[in-house]
């Protein structure tokens, strides 16, 4: 059952993000997505979004979201550390 409760929260979190999105299984029950935005404020309203989706599932599970957001022009060139930044903040 367990496992199924996963792929639902998978299904959900790639039906409320771009289709350009990266979507990862981080650890046990922990989930990231990694996406391109123009704004800031926008990031919380889809946390919100996919916080209730995953409430809805036929599983009923509970779910904390986190943000954590870097803006790109600070970065001169694209490495691991522009990803890993906002990961290390949780």
């Amino acid at each position: 059952m367990g496992d199924r409760a996963l792929i639902a929260i998978a299904d959900v979190l790639r039906d409320n993000t771009c289709h350009d999105a990266a979507v990862a299984r981080i650890g046990g029950e922990e989930f990231m997505i990694a996406e391109l935005v123009a704004d800031a404020g926008m990031c919380k309203q889809q946390a919100e979004r996919v916080r209730s989706a995953i409430a809805f599932t036929v599983f009923g599970t509970t779910a904390s979201v986190d943000v954590a957001s870097i803006p790109l022009r600070q970065a001169s060139v694209l490495d691991r550390d522009v990803i890993d930044g906002p990961i290390k903040i949780r």
